[in-house]
């Protein structure tokens, strides 16, 4: 083959191989408080949760997750109890996007966690971490979440495509929160709470 033959061969080669996909990223945050009535103390909770999963061409994904969940109890008297879990999941497995959806088989290959619980005058407790599950199916559609921003005079309030991953059937996440929420362009942040969610640009 001439070399000019050789340089349009890897061209042709070049041009066929799939682009390497923008990571996805997911943010949550809980942050909210509740005050028990005639000044009998408060509840707060303070969870954060990152997840960046990076999807190659040849259809396989790895994944990091960092997470930190906290509660803080203040009753009369300033007596407190605070419960605090930190943890690290590293994620691989695959990916498959059709006309219609994002198929995710994902393998939990490690995990690190701590979970304390301070209480006044005592020591704190070191507990064991809940369970996570080593193979998970999500299927992600998409979807416009509302975001909390302000609406114009007149308008609709604005909206951001996003994939919304849901897991199959009952799988054990411990405190990671699902649905796994990725927007396709930019990043969004999910809002938790007793209330239900949220969303915001980040």
């Amino acid at each position: 083959m001439s070399l000019s033959g050789m340089r349009l061969a890897l061209a042709v080669m070049l041009f066929a191989l799939p682009a390497q996909a923008a990571p996805l990223e997911m943010r949550y945050l809980r942050s909210e408080n509740l005050h028990i009535a005639n000044q009998g103390g408060a509840i707060n909770w303070l969870d954060e949760v990152k997840l960046v999963l990076d999807l190659a061409p040849d259809g396989t994904l790895t994944g990091v997750e960092t997470g930190k969940t906290r509660k803080h109890d203040l009753y009369r008297n300033n007596w407190t109890a605070e419960d605090v879990q930190r943890w690290t999941n590293r994620w691989s497995g695959t990916w498959k996007q059709t006309t219609t959806a994002l198929d995710l088989d994902v393998g939990l290959e490690s995990r690190s966690c701590t979970h304390t619980k301070t209480r006044s005058g005592e020591k704190p407790q070191q507990l064991a971490c809940g369970a996570v599950a080593k193979l998970i199916h999500f299927t992600c559609t998409t979807e416009k979440v509302p975001l909390l921003a302000p609406t114009p005079a007149g308008g609709m309030r604005p909206t951001h495509e996003v994939w919304q991953c849901r897991p199959t059937g009952t799988v054990a996440l411990d405190r990671t929160p699902t649905p796994w929420t990725f927007a396709k362009t930019g990043c969004v942040k999910t809002l938790g709470g007793r209330r239900g969610f949220g969303y915001e640009t980040c």
